[in-house]
C-alpha cells in the first residue's frame, strides 16, 4: 500500500510539472458534455498552477474516490457506539472510518451535537491521523458545522441573537461580528464550512425557521448576508486558517403555502426575481463559496430535482462558481416526501442532473455507491461527476488544506473572550423591540416598583433565550445549558437588588394583586425545522389566560415576547402598558432585557417584520395595496406592529426631507437627505430606513419598499443630516417575470420618520 501511494503522487508531481492550459473541448462529443466541458473552462480559477494540480488529481482518482468526495458524512458513523448520542460521544472507531478512508474516501463529515473544545481537538487530531494513513491519495476532508448563530455545537462558546434579532439591530456590524466570533471560536478545532448565512426572506411567519431569516426585507436581507459572508471568509485572525460560508436555502423554501417546513412553496417567477433573488445574488457578489438548496418544492418541482433553479437560474444567470450543496437527508425526501423518484438510486440520478454538487445524506454511503451505479450503467457521464469534484477540489484548495492547513493549531483562548461576550451582548441589546409604553411606564422606577412578580413559561427557561441550534440541533434541555446563562426571572433580581422579585407558578389575578409591576414573559420552546410546524401563530391559550389574569388585577403589565416568530396576541396588546419583543437573543438576552427594564440601556431595535394582528390576513409591510385595501376602508388593523415600528427612551423627530431634484433623469442619481433630532433627554440610537413608493407601474408594485437604512446615536439635542442617493437602475426599477429589468418613467414616493416626498423619474 505504501510503495503504491509513492508512486501514485510521483505521478502526480510529474503530472503538475507538464500541464498547463485549458482543457481542450472535443466538438465530437454529446451536447450534454460539451455543456460540461465548457462549464469546466469557464469555471477555472486565476492560478493555473492551482487548475493544474486539480486536472492531476482528477486524472488519478478512482471513480469510486470522485463519488466520495461528493459525500457528507456524520461523525456518529465513525463513532464507537453508533447510537445517537451515546454518553461518550465523540469516540472513534479507527475500522469505521478506514473503511471509509479506503472504499471512498471522505469529501466532507458533519455533525449535530456540541462537544467541548477539548473533545474537539482530539477527535480531530485523530480524524486527521487515521484518514491521512489509509486514504489513497490523501485528499483533505472538509469539516462542516450548522454553526447558526455563534458555534452552537461547542459547547462553551459565545452564542449571539438569532438572525430575527440580529435583524432588529438594522446595523451589519452584529451580523459581521456573529460571523468574525463564530470563525474565531471554531476555526482553529478544524472547522472549515459553516452552513450561514441563511439567505431566505422572512415573508411568512408561520414558517418554523423564520427566526433563522432577517426578516421581510430583501435589503435588509442582502446586507446582513454580504455582512456574514465578509465575516466568515475574511476573517484574518484565523490565518492561515481559512473557512467557508454557506448561503442557504436555495431558493423560495421560507414562503410554503401551508406554513409547515418542507412542504410546497408557490412563487410567480416575478415574486420569485424581486423578492427571493436578490439576497443570494448578494452573498454571490460577496464570493460565497456554497450555496445549499431548498428543502421543499417551487412551483411543482422539488428544488433538488430542478435543473431550472440549481443549473439553469443559479449557475446561469446568477453565474454562481461555487460548490452547491444537498440539505440533510433531502435525497431521500425526493423518495419519501416528493414522490418524484420511485427509489434513492433513481432520486440522485435526479440530484446530479438538476447540478448538485455534494449530497448532506449524513447516515450512510448510499449516494456514492449510486453515482458509480449510474455511471456504469452510463445514465450520467463521468464528465458530469468530474464537473463537481472540480468544484470541490477548488474549494479545498481554496481553504488551503493541500497547505497542511488541516494540521490545526488549537488557539482555545479565542473561545468565549470577553470581547466577544460584549459583542454577543451587545447584539442582544440593540435587538430588543419596545412596542408600546403607556404612560412611560419603562423604565421601571425601583422606588416605586418594590414588588416585582416575573411570570410566564419562559421567565425561569434558560434555553429558550438562544432557542434551537444551540448544542443540539432541537431543544437542548435546561440542564445541558451553561451555568453563566442567566434566565430572564434571574437576570431582574440581579439588575434589580433592592426590589422583591418573585415568580408565580400558577397564575391568578389575586396573586398578581400583590404586586407593584408584573413582568409575563410569554412565548415558545426551542424547535428547529419541521418540529415548529403548527396550525395556528395565536398564542396557547393556557399563557393568554395567565395575561388576561394580570390585566385584570389592575397591576400594570410588561409583557415580553420570547419566541421565534411572532405569535398573535389580538386584543391583548391594548391591555397590557407595555409589550416587547424579545425574539431569540442568545445567552446575553436575559441581561440584555433586564438592563431595558431598568434603563441601564436605552432600547433601539425596530421590527424586521410586520407583526400580525390576526391569524386570517397575514401580509408582509411590503404588500400589494390591494391585499390591505379592505382593512384600510374599515379602518380595521391588517398588523398589530409594522416593519421599522420600535420605541426609544428619547424621542427622535425627522425634518427638511429634500431631493436635489425634482426630476431624475436617465440613470443619473438623486440625492436626498433629512434630518434626525434627539428632543429626549437622553442619548439614543435611531435607525433611520428610507422607503420608496412607485405609484402607478406596469406590474403592481409593493405600498412601500425599503431601499436603505442607517444607524446613528445622538445626544440630546443633537442632530444628524442623514443621506441616501438613489440611483434609478437600482432603487426605482424591478424585474418582470424573466428576471430582465424594467424602469419606467412617472411619479414616486420617498418617505422615512414622518417625511414625505415626492419626486418624478423621466427616461430622458
Amino acid at each position: 500500500m505504501k510503495n503504491q501511494k509513492m508512486l501514485i503522487i510521483a505521478a502526480i508531481i510529474l503530472a503538475l510539472a507538464i500541464t498547463s492550459g485549458y482543457p481542450q473541448i472535443n466538438s465530437s462529443r454529446s451536447a450534454d458534455n460539451t455543456d460540461i466541458e465548457h462549464l469546466m473552462k469557464i469555471e477555472r480559477g486565476d492560478d493555473p498552477m492551482v487548475e493544474a494540480k486539480i486536472d492531476s488529481i482528477l486524472a488519478h482518482m478512482t471513480l469510486e474516490e470522485k463519488a466520495g468526495q461528493m459525500l457528507h458524512i456524520n461523525l456518529i458513523q465513525t463513532n464507537a457506539d453508533s447510537n445517537q448520542y451515546p454518553a461518550d460521544f465523540p469516540t472513534l472507531d479507527s475500522l469505521k472510518l478506514i473503511s471509509f478512508a479506503e472504499k471512498y474516501g471522505i469529501g466532507f463529515m458533519i455533525n449535530d451535537m456540541a462537544i467541548s473544545s477539548d473533545k474537539w481537538v482530539t477527535i480531530m487530531k485523530q480524524l486527521q491521523d487515521v484518514y491521512r494513513r489509509h486514504s489513497r491519495l490523501y485528499i483533505p476532508f472538509i469539516y462542516a458545522v450548522c454553526h447558526q448563530h455563534g458555534a452552537g455545537f461547542l459547547d462553551n462558546s459565545t452564542i449571539f441573537p438569532h438572525n430575527i434579532n440580529i435583524a432588529a439591530t438594522f446595523d451589519t456590524v452584529h451580523a459581521f461580528n456573529t460571523a468574525h466570533v463564530t470563525t474565531l471560536e471554531t476555526a482553529h478545532l478544524g472547522h472549515n464550512f459553516i452552513y450561514v448565512p441563511v439567505m431566505d426572506i422572512g415573508r411568512n411567519p408561520r414558517w418554523p425557521r423564520f427566526y433563522e431569516t432577517f426578516g421581510e426585507s430583501f435589503l435588509l436581507c442582502s446586507a446582513m448576508g454580504r455582512a456574514m459572508v465578509r465575516g466568515i471568509q475574511e476573517n484574518k485572525e484565523i490565518a492561515p486558517y481559512k473557512v467557508a460560508a454557506c448561503a442557504k436555502h436555495f431558493i423560495g423554501y421560507s414562503d410554503p403555502r401551508s406554513g409547515f417546513d418542507r412542504t410546497p412553496a408557490v412563487i410567480p417567477d416575478q415574486e420569485l426575481y424581486e423578492f427571493y433573488v436578490p439576497s443570494f445574488q448578494a452573498c454571490i457578489d460577496a464570493g460565497v463559496k456554497i450555496i445549499e438548496i431548498n428543502s421543499g418544492e417551487v412551483n411543482g418541482i422539488p428544488a433538488h430535482a430542478s435543473r431550472e433553479l440549481v443549473t439553469g437560474l443559479l449557475r446561469g444567470k446568477m453565474n454562481f462558481r461555487g460548490v452547491v450543496n444537498s440539505d440533510w437527508g433531502d435525497v431521500k425526501m425526493l423518495v419519501t416526501n416528493h414522490r418524484v423518484a420511485e427509489n434513492e438510486k433513481e432520486a440522485s440520478l435526479l440530484v446530479l442532473q438538476a447540478g448538485i454538487d455534494c449530497v448532506l445524506t449524513a447516515g450512510d454511503d448510499l449516494f456514492a455507491r449510486y453515482v458509480c451505479e449510474l455511471v456504469r450503467e452510463k445514465r450520467v457521464t463521468e464528465k458530469r461527476i468530474d464537473l463537481s469534484v472540480q468544484r470541490i477540489l477548488r474549494l479545498k484548495f481554496d481553504l488551503g488544506l493541500f497547505d497542511g492547513n488541516d494540521h490545526f493549531i488549537t488557539k482555545l483562548q479565542n473561545i468565549r473572550t470577553a470581547s466577544s461576550v460584549a459583542k454577543a451582548r451587545d447584539a442582544a441589546r440593540q435587538s430588543l423591540v419596545l412596542l408600546k409604553n403607556s404612560g412611560e411606564l419603562l423604565p421601571l422606577d425601583p422606588t416605586k416598583c418594590r414588588r416585582i412578580i416575573v411570570a410566564g413559561p419562559n421567565a425561569k427557561s434558560i434555553n429558550s433565550l438562544p432557542g434551537a441550534w444551540t448544542l443540539r440541533w432541537q431543544e437542548s434541555g435546561e440542564s445541558y445549558m451553561p451555568k453563566y446563562v442567566k434566565s430572564i426571572y434571574q437576570s431582574i433580581r440581579i439588575e434589580f437588588p433592592n426590589s422583591q422579585v418573585t415568580t408565580v407558578e400558577t397564575a391568578t389575578a389575586e396573586k398578581f394583586k400583590q404586586a407593584d409591576v408584573i413582568i409575563y414573559v410569554a412565548g415558545e420552546k426551542p424547535y428547529a425545522e419541521t418540529e415548529g410546524s403548527i396550525s395556528d401563530l395565536t398564542l396557547p391559550a393556557d399563557q393568554l389566560a395567565e395575561i388576561s389574569h394580570a390585566v385584570a388585577s389592575d397591576v400594570p403589565v410588561v409583557l415580553i415576547m420570547n419566541a421565534g416568530r411572532p405569535r398573535i396576541i389580538a386584543d391583548l396588546f391594548d391591555d397590557v402598558e407595555a409589550f416587547i419583543w424579545a425574539g431569540l437573543p442568545g445567552y446575553e438576552g436575559g441581561a440584555a432585557i433586564a438592563e431595558l427594564l431598568s434603563g441601564r440601556i436605552n432600547p433601539s431595535g425596530k421590527l424586521p417584520f410586520a407583526y400580525p394582528f390576526g391569524i386570517s390576513h397575514i401580509i408582509p409591510y411590503n404588500h400589494k395595496f390591494s391585499e390591505a385595501i379592505q382593512t384600510t376602508a374599515r379602518k380595521d388593523r391588517w398588523c398589530m406592529a409594522n416593519f421599522g415600528e420600535g420605541l426609544s427612551y428619547t424621542r427622535f423627530t425627522y425634518s427638511n426631507l429634500t431631493t436635489s431634484d425634482s426630476v431624475v433623469h436617465g440613470n443619473n442619481p438623486l440625492n436626498a437627505q433629512v434630518t434626525v433630532t434627539n428632543i429626549g433627554k437622553r442619548e439614543g440610537m435611531e435607525a433611520v430606513l428610507f422607503f420608496v413608493t412607485d405609484e402607478v407601474a406596469s406590474i403592481t408594485r409593493p405600498v412601500r419598499e425599503l431601499k436603505h437604512f442607517t444607524k446613528i446615536s445622538l445626544l440630546p439635542g443633537a442632530s444628524r443630516t442623514c443621506r441616501f442617493t438613489i440611483i434609478p437602475d437600482k432603487h426605482l426599477a424591478f424585474p418582470d417575470e424573466h428576471g430582465d429589468l424594467l424602469l419606467e418613467e412617472g411619479w414616486f414616493t420617498l418617505s422615512t420618520g414622518s417625511e414625505k416626498i415626492r419626486f418624478r423619474y423621466s427616461k430622458n
